[in-house]
């Protein structure tokens, strides 16, 4: 088994019921399991526009036997059947479900798909929900944990947090 760490967000409609639906679907798939999901967090919205609500954001760690193409395309798959597909028609960044696929192992890759997940250390709508679920889990570009980047970055950005469950 492989461990993935997912980012879940949203910023349009039942922003929590969204992630749920979300994460719920994921989970539906063959050879995805869950091994936890981290409290659910809002942060404000930038670079969206104006009146798209504020992001609730979440992160899960999954046990896998898909390869990290084969996962990201259950991610899309997953975006695609709540909407996504809509969201992607917009230009204003607001978004009815995300998933992105941030570490998958200690996997390195720099194609088509790019792993670690290149902009996630200066996200703390990332860095703060898989601290609380994942602090051991090593950036293998960085050398460092989830939770000593979270350290460094966390000063940056406050955040509410509820909880994300199944």
């Amino acid at each position: 088994m492989n461990n993935a760490l997912i980012a879940l967000g949203s910023n349009l409609g039942q922003r929590k019921d969204n992630l749920h639906r979300g994460l719920r679907l994921l989970l539906q798939n063959e050879g995805i399991q869950l091994r936890s999901a981290s409290a659910i967090y809002e942060t404000v919205a930038e670079g969206v526009a104006a009146g798209s609500g504020d992001f609730l954001n979440a992160a899960a760690l999954l046990e896998t036997t898909l390869t990290p193409r084969q996962l990201a395309n259950v991610l899309f798959a997953t975006e695609d059947e709540l909407g996504r597909w809509e969201d992607r028609l917009r230009s204003d960044g607001a978004r009815g479900l995300d998933l992105d696929l941030i570490l998958f192992d200690d996997l390195i890759l720099n194609g088509e798909l790019i792993l670690p997940h290149p902009r996630y250390r200066e996200r703390a709508f990332v860095l703060a929900p898989a601290a609380e679920i994942a602090p051991e889990l090593i950036d293998p570009v960085k050398g460092k944990t989830i939770a000593e980047l979270w350290y460094h970055l966390r000063a940056e950005a406050p955040l509410k947090a509820g909880k994300l469950t199944v």
